[in-house]
């Protein structure tokens, strides 16, 4: 009898940690607008456009930023951000050769939702939130992947309650005065295709379920073995 105890005692135990309920989460979003905005330009980006970032695109004084935006509906309110990465396709990058350059891309929040339009132009852009999320050196072709965690700045959580997220993508020195640049390609470039296109990796966790949910088999279980547990030592009393 006393082994008959400890045995399900044992099953109870080790089931009720291996099959106990987990709540982590991934999804993969594509952005909802992705646009530039031109120095000194009064007008929006053209359609289906490149995301440009840099500077001397067609005069050495004038910037491109990118702006983007998601869609965050699908998360619950309440979810832990857990891992947060921004992934665009670099298909050009260059800088003046006399100083061996390279662009340097940085990422902010715009907390500023109603500010990010498709139709948005240098003056009517959103002021961004400071201090940038992430900064990455752009010297390859390919996916550049931007970790929105790194800086410790991101609250996610306000993004959580009003489903959505803007970032901005600018040149660290704007001031540069030469000709510098990285070109990504859009979402709106090719639509509906799954190639080379911008999107956003959320990890997260989810609340666990309120008390009143069903318990699952392993807890009956390991309450089992609880149960044998005092009866046993109740028999010895």
């Amino acid at each position: 009898m006393k082994k008959f105890f400890r045995l399900i005692l044992g099953m109870g135990l080790i089931l009720g940690m291996l099959t106990s309920p987990g709540y982590g989460n991934s999804i993969q979003l594509t952005p909802v607008i992705d646009t530039n905005v031109i120095g000194g330009q009064n007008q929006g980006a053209p359609a289906n456009q490149d995301l440009w970032v840099g500077l001397g695109l067609s005069d050495v004084s004038q910037a491109y930023r990118v702006y983007l935006q998601f869609d965050l509906s699908s998360i619950p309110d309440g979810s832990i951000i857990t891992g947060a990465t921004l992934s665009l396709y670099c298909f050009d990058y260059s800088g003046p050769i006399e100083h061996r350059a390279y662009p340097t891309v940085q990422l902010y929040h715009v907390s500023s939702d109603a500010g990010v339009t498709n139709s948005m132009n240098w003056w009517t852009q959103p002021a961004t939130d400071v201090p940038s999320l992430d900064s990455l050196l752009i010297s390859a072709y390919g996916y550049q992947n931007f970790n929105l965690l790194a800086s410790g700045s991101w609250d996610y959580t306000s993004d959580l309650n009003d489903d959505l997220l803007s970032l901005q993508m600018i040149l660290d020195r704007e001031n540069y005065w030469d000709y510098i640049r990285a070109r990504f390609w859009s979402f709106d470039h090719t639509p509906g295709t799954t190639t080379d296109e911008p999107f956003l990796t959320l990890d997260y966790t989810t609340a666990p379920p309120p008390a009143h949910a069903p318990i699952p088999g392993a807890a009956w279980l390991l309450g089992t073995g609880l149960v044998a547990v005092v009866l046993w030592r109740r028999s010895k009393a």
